[in-house]
């Protein structure tokens, strides 16, 4: 029978009892988590699927610089929207969706960075994927309906280098790790998108 936690711990005060229970609780944490690290144990490889819902493209939007509110005609928004992302055209960043008030508004997590727009096309879609608090690595990603494994390597910069306006859509072929801030400073006449510090968050996502 494998020893609990407490028997462990314990046993290592037994031998150092100056430590304290909480620094010997500490010490047992930090050598199995550094054993646990050593390499990709199967007990500890799990398999899932990232499940991307559909693309929704009804009715038409209006959305106004340096506000975070977008109002729909003939929309029908819902709550499950809420952490889905929201573009209209390939000049702006993808913004995320904050909260959806009814079927016809929302707020995006900052404000409308580019020209007021009214009766225009628009996408909400999801391109992020937030991963279990318990998450260390992606070991593979693949996609069976095109019998193909995505590319894991890349980061920002790089798609930055080769897609910075994320025009590529449909088949994901890479995943990549991103942290974002919704904290800014100042009024830009156009928006640009800013790798730094902030806030952050850990998501990754297809592209």
């Amino acid at each position: 029978m494998a020893d609990t936690f407490q028997e462990v711990w314990g046993r290592v005060l037994l031998r150092a009892p100056n430590l304290g229970p909480k620094l010997a609780q500490d010490m047992v944490r930090n050598a199995f988590r550094k054993l646990a690290e050593r390499r990709r144990w199967s007990w500890l490889v799990k398999q899932s699927q990232i499940i991307a819902p559909v693309a929704y493209t009804t009715g038409t939007v209006t959305v106004t610089l340096n506000s975070n509110i977008v109002t729909g005609v003939s929309t029908v928004w819902t709550s499950a929207m809420v952490g889905r992302q929201f573009r209209r055209g390939l000049l702006t960043p993808l913004y995320n969706i904050a909260s959806v008030q009814s079927a016809t508004q929302l707020t995006l997590d900052q404000v409308w960075g580019s020209t007021t727009a009214a009766a225009v096309t628009y996408q909400i879609y999801q391109a992020f994927f937030e991963m279990p608090s318990d998450f260390y690595q992606l070991i593979s990603v693949y996609d069976p309906s095109q019998n193909w494994r995505l590319y894991l390597d890349a980061d920002q910069q790089e798609i930055n280098a080769f897609d910075a306006q994320r025009a590529n859509s449909g088949n994901a072929y890479l995943v990549s790790f991103r942290d974002y801030s919704t904290s800014q400073v100042g009024v830009v006449a156009s928006p640009v998108q800013v790798d730094g510090t902030g806030a952050l968050g850990d998501e990754w996502g297809p592209v």
